[in-house]
This record gives structure tokens, sequence and C-alpha cells, in this order.
């Protein structure tokens, strides 16, 4: 196969594998298809750089077509806009959602962002405090600032560093840079591109555009827009723009140069023939593996040059690649004909027929081998670097951007008591803390702009505190962008320390009342202190560089000389007394030490003359003795009981002197006490005791304790003993005591004590909670109450700052308060109780009455706390019960009047202003009388009132009240006198019934059954009287001519007074049947119903028979089945209803058809009366007519509804429901 169809081969698979990634395969890849190492190299860098780049396949997108409008050429922003479109795929990932032609549009027309887009951006990004775990939302305010800041990055213009700095910190490391990785792609593309101006549009974005004008125009206009927002790009674009022969001739010398980097970097190429077995390789190939470009090649020949450690492996690797179609990319090693052994990284790709099976392979291999000697030699340095960092006296390590440890050395395991792997990947701040962190802040945002920084400072660990000093060393990449910075923390305690050791020691000297001079071997001077000034009247400008014999007599020059023999030696001249000459001729007496001083190598270098005057040491001798006398006269006259104490090997001391009142005191003499064991004298605790407080003792400090001593008799009594340690010049220490006797401090103590326990006593009895608190808020005292009422003990109290009693906000507000009334003497609840919130250990609150006082002159505050719970609870129940009263009271359909002891109004509900149509407002205070009733009535009112108020019941009265309007309302009142807490009377709490309507109603009702009665007698006197009358007198005629017809003979004639007997009869009987009629039609009146469950029915019909018999109209009754009403006095009501209704229409409405109907259905029974008439008038002012007014009474009677209205078609209906 030669060279031309290698080629077309390589171009074909390179076009197939951007086809199925890309979903389209670009002009831009297609323009180096002469080329295909360049084709192929473009597609490489496209995968790494863009398409598996791990960032969100929409991001990248978006930022590749906003950053191509920055290039001069509109193939990519179209290319890549057509991408977001959906043509083709998103980033190479068909699984992404395209967008739409607006958003698409927008974002390709937003112009470069401006300065102060850019610090928006920097505001945003400075939000975010630790790297994100997460990406942000698509599209969202932190993506947009991304997308901002990657601006002058890519157009390397502007604050190109920070930006650089605020996307790796928020980003972290990894993600930085894989979006470096994407932009440098992308200005690849540029590049490419801007050198191929003439570069066509693909066939799927010539359709988009014919689709979508709005883009083909800006397209169009693309050119000049692009050339407006470039005009301040350096000239380095502008030289881009050259005629296409100068293009043409820089590819082809970035062709050159990349096959020279190619033959630099030993890059060889091969192709694998998978059924023919053969190998190709190019130039490079043979050169690697060290054999001819002759020879032969097969896979076996190729395996045999792999060193046998790999053969296995790198057979393993083929096999997969075959088999399951992943990328070859390994490394292995190879040893050539001539023994070198060299580092292989191959890369290759497997092609396939349609099938799927395998022709061939085609890559290249690398020498990695000098790389691989780096990265050895990375791992050496990289060990020894360890092995140095873990030696080095301090603490070292390495924190990357981000601000976590990436290495530390033992030093930090050992500072920070954990083990380095869980130290690793912790934050600064998680380690050092928050308070640490931000004093070392300044200095790491120092180091993270590039500069090395050098601090001193001081930090705890190993239970001490140490002196510090910390350097941070910025790590520099090649673009010298900081990736993270060394650590090295030096502790310079020591060496403070010992400065501050040499320090005091200057000043000792100089302050030292002793001659200290400085002298070399030879006897020079080399220091003078002022002490020596003093002694020897020389200045120090005198003396130093002089020899030191000029202070020496000249009877004593040999002294000198012996001296500086034994100082040379290394030997320390031991206190001795001498004689020295001062500047003004005298001799005086000194006391000399000589020491050498020597270097850190050991030699001596000179030596350090320490003289002291001692002329005055014999008055001094003097004094002491006379001191000796006074001190022993103040020992036996002290006030107290004083002892001399020897410390003894077995930690006993014993009594070396006493004075006469500590004898006195036990019961001893002064020979008896002296040399005695002065743990005699203690009792059984403190003889226990006695090692541990001598040790104490002769460790320097000063013991103070309260004791018992023990007589000689026996009795024992309290004593307070101070002792310490004396160091007399030249003597072993020797222990002074000072004793007194405490017998009485000991019995107030005790009457304190009692005093204090009953007043204990009587807190802890207290029902309240009292609280002591410091002036800090700390717990002092608290009383039992305040165990039972929070649930602590009082263990768990003390100690702690009250606050943990309350919830919050309290909680939160307290130490404010406190620091407020320590500062300006402010109060806000000392000495005025309030209610707050308190909280339980188990995290409930519950309402306290807090009263709090100050303790003067102990700077304490004392809290009386009432838990209020109950009172609370019965205060919500009041609240409750008022509230449930004024709802009663202003739903109520009843009057609720409440009146003062002068008749004056309180108050009264919403049903009253309804009713009256005056507004509370409008008569509160006024005169109940003179504003609401008539004057008639006034007086009798207030009567009942006064009675009222005396205490007197008057409940059921009637009276009348005014409406606002002037109308009168029959108003029945029910009273009960109200009273105060002392139980006077306070006023009177009336409430009203407006019963007229009822009263109305009742006259009325009154007046038709006297009518009733009237026509009922009526009746009886006009016709059945007048009959039963006339009947009597027939009845009388029969009696009278039965008696003549005894006296009758002929037959004739007795037959002629039987028939005329017969006919009298007759018409007794036709009156006696008339007069039962009427008395029956007068009974119906009265008991219209059967009493029977069908009886209504039975009633009905005989009301429809008999108006239909009477009067003019057609009337009927309707009723389809049986209907039982088994309650007469339902029945009776209804029936009286249906009455009314057939009489309103014969009377008022003209009606010439009348319709009566009785049904059933669901238990509902439904009485209609339905007429043809006028139908009803409208409602008078006065409200509707008597007849219509006894139907409604008549149905609220028994419970039903009743309806009037108009009939369908005209007419009148009414209608009566009632349930079974």
């Amino acid at each position: 196969m030669n060279e031309q169809s290698t080629n077309q081969t390589t171009v074909q698979r390179l076009k197939v594998e951007i086809r199925e990634r890309m979903g389209v395969c670009p002009s831009f890849f297609l323009l180096a298809e002469q080329s295909p190492d360049i084709m192929e190299s473009l597609w490489r860098q496209a995968e790494v750089g863009y398409l598996d780049n791990p960032l969100p396949s929409l991001f990248k997108e978006k930022l590749f077509t906003y950053l191509s409008r920055f290039c001069s050429i509109p193939y990519c922003v179209a290319r890549h806009g057509a991408f977001l479109l959906g043509s083709g795929y998103v980033a190479g990932d068909p699984a992404c959602e395209p967008v739409s032609v607006d958003e698409m549009l927008h974002l390709i027309q937003r112009p470069a962002p401006t300065a102060e887009q850019i610090d928006d951006s920097f505001a945003v990004l400075a939000e975010i405090r630790e790297p994100l775990d997460t990406w942000p939302e698509p599209g969202g305010e932190l993506e947009t600032a991304f997308r901002v800041c990657c601006v002058p990055v890519f157009r390397r213009r502007g604050n190109v560093a920070r930006c650089q700095a605020e996307l790796r910190r928020v980003l972290g490391t990894i993600r930085y840079d894989q979006l470096m990785a994407l932009l440098e792609f992308i200005r690849t593309t540029h590049f490419w591109t801007e050198t191929h101006p003439d570069i066509r549009f693909e066939d799927d974005v010539q359709q988009l555009f014919s689709e979508q004008l709005a883009l083909a125009r800006w397209i169009k206009s693309y050119p000049t827009a692009v050339t407006e927002e470039l005009q301040r790009a350096d000239e380095e674009l502008a030289e881009l723009r050259t005629v296409n022969s100068e293009l043409e001739l820089r590819v082809m010398e970035r062709t050159t140069e990349l096959r020279l980097a190619q033959t630099a970097a030993r890059m060889g190429t091969w192709q694998w023939d998978v059924e023919g077995d053969r190998l190709t390789w190019d130039a490079t190939q043979f050169e690697l593996f060290g054999i001819a470009p002759t020879s032969t090649v097969t896979l076996e020949t190729f395996f045999n040059l792999v060193d046998p450690r790999d053969r296995l492996e790198l057979k393993r690797v083929v096999d997969e690649v075959l088999e399951s179609g992943i990328r070859y990319d390994t490394e292995f090693r190879i040893i050539r004909p001539d023994g070198v052994t060299y580092w292989i990284e191959g890369k290759g790709d497997v092609i396939r027929d349609k099938d799927n099976k395998p022709l061939r392979m085609i890559g290249v291999n690398y020498d990695v081998t000098d790389r691989k000697a780096s990265e050895d030699e990375l791992k050496r340095r990289e060990r020894e670097l360890r092995t140095l960092a873990g030696s080095v006296p301090g603490l070292f390590s390495y924190i990357d951007r981000d601000l976590r440890y990436q290495y530390v050395n033992r030093g930090y395991e050992n500072a920070f008591r954990l083990p380095a792997d869980e130290i690793v990947g912790k934050t600064v701040v998680e380690l050092l803390g928050t308070e640490q962190f931000e004093l070392t802040r300044p200095y790491i945002e120092t180091v993270l702009g590039g500069e090395e920084v050098t601090f001193d400072s001081e930090f705890d660990w190993d239970d001490d505190h140490h002196a510090i000093q910390v350097t941070y060393v910025p790590n520099l990449d090649a673009q010298r962008c900081v990736q993270g910075f060394f650590c090295l923390i030096t502790d310079i305690t020591k060496l403070r320390r010992a400065e501050r050791e040499l320090t005091r020691l200057a000043a000792i000297v100089e302050s030292s009342h002793d001659a200290i001079i400085g002298q070399e071997l030879d006897g020079r001077i080399q220091s003078w202190n002022d002490a020596a000034e003093q002694i020897y009247g020389y200045s120090r400008e005198e003396a130093v560089g002089q020899s030191i014999t000029m202070i020496v007599p000249a009877d004593r020059h040999d002294e000198i000389r012996t001296i500086l023999e034994r100082i040379r030696r290394g030997q320390r001249v031991e206190t001795f007394e001498t004689v020295r000459v001062c500047r003004d001729g005298r001799h005086i007496d000194v006391s000399l030490t000589v020491s050498p001083i020597k270097e850190h190598t050991g030699r001596v270098i000179g030596s350090s003359a320490i003289a002291r005057d001692i002329s005055t040491r014999k008055e001094a001798e003097v004094s002491l003795r006379e001191s000796e006398r006074m001190f022993r006269a103040l020992f036996e006259q002290a006030g107290g009981y004083c002892m001399l104490l020897r410390p003894t090997d077995s930690g006993i001391p014993v009594i070396i002197d006493i004075n006469e009142a500590a004898c006195d005191a036990h019961g001893y003499s002064r020979s008896e006490m002296i040399g005695k064991p002065v743990v005699e004298l203690d009792d059984e605790e403190g003889k226990g005791l006695c090692r541990e407080r001598t040790q104490i003792i002769m460790s320097g400090k000063t013991l103070s304790v309260e004791t018992n001593h023990v007589r000689k008799n026996g009795s024992v009594f309290p004593v307070e003993v101070t002792a310490k340690r004396v160091q007399v010049a030249g003597k072993p220490p020797i222990i002074m005591t000072t004793e007194h006797d405490i017998t009485e401090r000991k019995q107030a103590e005790q009457k304190l004590r009692d005093r204090e326990e009953r007043l204990r006593a009587i807190l802890n009895a207290a029902v309240d909670s009292i609280v002591t608190i410091d002036r800090q808020g700390i717990i002092k005292s608290i009383n039992s109450a305040t165990e039972r009422m929070f649930g602590y003990t009082q263990d768990e109290l003390i100690g702690q700052n009250v606050k943990i009693l309350m919830p919050q906000p309290y909680r939160r507000e307290h130490d404010g308060y406190l620091s407020r009334y320590r500062e300006t003497g402010e109060t806000h609840i000392i000495g005025v109780g309030r209610e707050v919130a308190g909280q339980r250990k188990d995290g409930s609150t519950f309402p306290v009455d807090l009263a709090v006082s100050e303790v003067e002159n102990l700077s304490l505050f004392t809290g009386i706390i009432r838990d209020i719970t109950d009172r609370k609870q019965a205060e919500e129940s009041l609240r409750r019960e008022h509230e449930f009263s004024e709802s009663l009271t202003n739903m109520a359909r009843n009057i609720v009047l409440v009146l003062d002891t002068g008749g004056r109004i309180v108050r009264f509900n919403p049903y009253m202003e309804e009713l009256t149509g005056w507004q509370l407002d409008e008569v509160q205070g006024r005169d109940w009388f003179d504003t609401f009733l008539p004057e008639h009535s006034r007086e009798k009112t207030r009567s009942l009132f006064r009675r009222g108020i005396a205490g007197e019941r008057t409940h059921g009265n009637v009276s009348a009240i005014l409406t606002k309007d002037g109308h009168e309302r029959e108003i029945e009142w029910y009273d009960t006198t109200l009273t105060g807490g002392k139980g006077e009377v306070t006023g009177l709490l009336t409430t009203g019934l407006d019963v007229t309507e009822r009263r109305m109603l009742e006259r009325e009702i009154l007046e038709i059954a006297a009518e009733e009665q009237r026509r009922i007698g009526q009746e009886l006197h006009d016709s059945t009287q007048q009959q039963l009358t006339g009947l009597g007198l027939v009845a009388q005629n029969v009696a009278e001519s039965l008696e003549q017809l005894v006296h009758v003979d002929e037959a004739v004639g007795m037959l002629e007074r039987v028939r005329e007997l017969h006919r009298r009869a007759a018409k007794l009987h036709t009156g006696l049947d008339q007069a039962a009629r009427e008395v029956n039609h007068l009974a119906r009146g009265l008991v219209p119903v059967e009493l029977d469950a069908q009886g209504l029915m039975s009633s009905l019909a005989e009301l429809v028979r008999s108006v239909g018999d009477v009067q003019d109209v057609e009337c009927k009754f309707i009723n389809d089945r049986a209907v039982d009403v088994p309650d007469n006095f339902c029945s009776t009501h209804l029936y009286r209803v249906a009455q009314e209704a057939v009489n309103n229409a014969l009377k008022h409405s003209r009606a010439d058809r009348i319709e009566v109907s009785l049904s059933e259905l669901d238990d509902l029974i439904t009485l209609k009366v339905l007429d043809n008439g006028d139908g009803i008038e409208e409602k008078s002012s006065h409200g509707p007519g008597m007849g219509l007014r006894i139907m409604a009474y008549r149905a609220d009677l028994i419970g039903a509804t009743l309806h009037i209205g108009q009939a369908t078609g005209g007419g009148t209906e009414v209608v009566c429901t009632i349930s079974q």
C-alpha cells in the first residue's frame, strides 16, 4: 500500500470517527484532508480539550459559541451555534438538549463584558468561600460569572491574573485546568479558521440560514460587528489577516514544524494488517526499534522486541482492543537488538468493516525513555524531598490553592497529634481554627499573589505555648501562576528564650552591684559594667582595652598570672578574698571569682571576673550579730506561736527553735519542744499530711493552712499555720512557721454557718426559684425550687452562665444586658419585675415572673423566678371564656344591654344596633330611658331599673323601645345585677327578646278566636236553634195528636189521623237530620281532621268538595297515593294552612281555579295550594297580611317550611313542607 492510499484511508477513518462523535463532519477538519497527520492532530486536540473535557456539555458549547464571536471569520460562531440549535450534537453529546433560536441569538449578540460587568462577576464569585463540589445551575448567575471571567483570559486582555485566580479558587484546580484546556482548544480552532478565511459553511448550516433569517442577517453583518468589537485587539490579530498564500505558507511551515517535532519527539507511526499479519512502520519507527528499514516486520517480530516483563500484559491489551473496541493506549518496554532498553508509549485505533470485524490497527509509538527516566528521577527526588522534609526540625507542608494540605511532615503529626493522612485534605481553617486562620490570612493572600513571605507568630501545641517563625514560598507553574505554596514553620521558642535570657543577663550585668569584668586571655579588659565604674572609679571608656593589672597592686601581679594560667586550662577560680587599687589610690578588699568564657566548641576565649567590695563586710557582720539579737527578741515577743524547723530525710521536720508563747500554748517547756518532731503536735489528720505539706514548703511555696494541734494534756485546739522556707546564706534551708490560735474565729464561723444553714433552709423551702449570679452572669447559688423548676441538679448549674435557663432570644441578648450594665450602669430589669420565658433541661419552655435585685458591695445579683404556667393557663382560659362570651353576645339574636348604676348606656351588642338603627358610639354614656323609651313608659321602667339595681329580680317584664326612625318595638326583659370585686353593685346586665311580632300575632289570634266564637253562636242561633224550636213544636203536636187518637173510635177517622202523624213524623225526621248536619258542619270547623293516619287526606278532599259546591270556582284535590300523617297536631295545622290559602285565593285573588295537592317523597310531606288568580301583592310597609302571618305561624309551630310566591304562568303558589 503506497503513501497516498494510506493517507486516504486515514482521512476516511477520521471522517467516520468525527461524524459518529459530532453528528456531522465540520469543514474545520476537512481543511487538512491533504495532511492526514495535521487532521488527526486537530481531531485528537478536539477530543481532549473539547469533546472529552468533563465540563458540562451545554456550558462548553455555549462558551465555544460565545467566544467564537471574537474570531474574525464567522465560521466558528455559525458552526457551534448550529450545534446549540441541534444540528449535530451539542459538544459531541447526543443526550444534551439543544436550545431555542432566541436563546442562541441572545447569547451571540451579547457584546464583550465591560470592566464594570467583570467587577460584578468578581463580586458573585467572592460569595463562594470553598471550591464548588457540584457544577452550578445552568444559565444561572454563577455560570454567567464564569463566562464573563473567561473572556479576559481567552483574549489575554485586562485583569487576566485576577480572573484566573478567581476561577481557580471557585472551580478548584482540576476543573480550572479543564476550563483552560477548553480555552486553548478554542484558540487553536480560531487560529486554524483564520488561516483559512474561505472556509465554507456545511450544508446543515446553509439550511439553518434559510430557515432562520434573523441568524442569517446577523452572520452577514458579523465581520463589521467583530471589527468594531476587536478594534482594541493588539497587532497580532491584525497580522493574522494576510493573503491566502501567506497563510498557506505559514500552514506549510506549521506542518513542517509538526513533522520536525514528530521526529524530535521520536514518534513513529505504524499500521497493522490484522488479516495479513503485516506491520507497516515509518522510518522513525524502524529507527526507534533499532532494526533496518528494509526489514519485514510482523506482529511476532514486534512482540519479540518487547521486554519479557511487559510482553504478556501487552498481548492482553491488544486482544482487549480488538475484542471490545476500546482505544489502544499503553506503555511498555522494548529491548533493541543492541541491548538498549527503551520505554515506549503506544496509541492507536482499530478500523473495522461493516460487520465490526477488525481489519487493521493504526497508531503511533513515542519514545518516552527520557520521560520515564525523568519520572524516576522525579520520584527519587520526591522521596529525597519527603525524607528531607521529614527531617526538617520543624513543621513542613505543601498547601494547594484551595488551601488544603497536600503534604505534611512528621512535625505536623507531633504538633497536632494527628496522623498525616488525617491532616492531608483538611483546609487550613479546619486545622488551625478560625481565629488562628484569620491571623495568617494576610500572609496567605500575599503568597497566593506570588510573593514569598516570612513572619513571626505564636501557637499552642504539645500543651505548651510556642513562638514560631513561618515562611510561605509560592509554587509557580510555567506561566508563573501560583499552584500552591510551601509552608515551613520553625519553632523559635528557644531562640526567643535565649534572646530574652541574653537580654536578662545583660540587664543583670549592668544592674549588678558587683563589678563584672570581661577579659581576654592576655588580661586585656573587654567589658566593664556600671558597678566596676563605681567600685574602681574608672569609666568604661577608660578601662576597656587596658590590662587588668591597672587595678591590681604591684605586689599582686603574680596573682594575675596564676589566675590567667588556670583560666587558659579551662579551670574556674573559686571565690577568694584579695585587694585591688582604685583610681584614687585607695586599696579595697574584694571577694573575687573568675570563670573561663568558652565558645560553643568548648574553646576558652576569655574570662569573666566578678568582684565584690567587702570593705564593709566586717561592719555587716557586726550588724548581723545585732540583727540576730533583735530577731530573737522579735521571735520571742511575736504575737503568734513561732517555730523554726529543720527538714529531715524522713520528711518529718523537727523543732530547732520555738518561742515561749508556742510552748505555753502547747503545754510544753522549751527544752521539751526542742528536737521534737513537729508531727507530734498534729492531730491524726495532720500527721497524715505532714510529709506532703513539708514537700510543698520546701519547693519554695508559702503554705497557709488550718489544722488542729494537740496539747500535752491531750486537748485539741485549732490553729492557722503559715509556713515558708527560709534560706540563710551558707546554711541549709530551714522552715519558719507562725501559728495563731483560731478557736474564737472557728466558733464565730460555726455560728455563721448555722445562720447560713437556716437561711438556706428558708430558701430551699421557698416555692419560687432563687438564683444568685455574679457580674459575668455565672451562677453562684440556687435553691431546691430551682432544681425542681428547671430539672437541673445544683452541681449542673453552679458555675454555668445563667442564660442556660433561658430560651432564645433571651439567651442571645442576656450577655449584652450585663455588659451594658457593667459599662453604663443602665438597668432594664433590675428592681423591676417582668414576665419572660424559662427553659428546662429537657428543652421545654414555660412562662415565668422574674424579679432581679443587686446585692450591694458583693457584685452579685439575685433573681426570684416564679413559674406562672398555671396563672397563664387561667388567664388564657379567662381570655377564651371572654372571647366565647363576646362571640355569643355578638352572635345572639337577643338584645344584650349593660347599664351603669345611673341608668347610662355602657354597651350593647350588634343585634341592638341592627334592631334600633343606633350605633353604640352614638349613644354610649347617654341616659337609656330618655333615649330609647317612649315617654309614657319611662317612669315605670325606671322604677323596675331601681328595683333591679337593689338586687330584686325583675324577669319577664315587657316594655316598648323606640328605634332610630321612631317605631316602637315590644321587648321582654330579663335582668341580672353586676357586682365588682368587693361585692358592690356596678350596674345592670339585661337581655331583651323582641316580642313585637309575637304580641301582634297573639292579638290577631285572639281576635280570630272571638270572631269564630261569634260566628258559631250566630249560626247556632239563626239556624240550628230555630230548627230545633220548630221541631219541638212539631213533636208537641205529634204528642197531642197521639193523645187524641186514643179517644177516636171510628176507623176512618183513625186512619186519617195516622196519616197526619206520619206526615208530621217525617217532617220531624227531616228537621232533625238537617240540624245534625249543621252541628256536624260546625264540628268540622272546630276539629277539621279525623283522628286517624289518613284523616288529613279526607279532610282536604272534603274542603275542596265543599268549596266547589258553595263557590263558583273549579276546585280540585290531587293525591296520587296515601300519605300518612300520624301526628294529629301536624295534620290539623296543615289543614288550617290549606284552608287559609284557599280562603285567600277566594277573597283576594279572584281565582276561578284552585288546586290542592298532598304528596310524600323521601320522608318529606308537601302540601301545595295553587290558584290562577291575580297573584300576591308586594309587601306593604307594615309587612305581610294577617292570613300570611297565620300560615307562617302555624308552619313554624310544626317545624315546617312555608313558601308563598308567584306561580308559573300566573297566580299564587303556597308550598308547605315538613319532614316525617
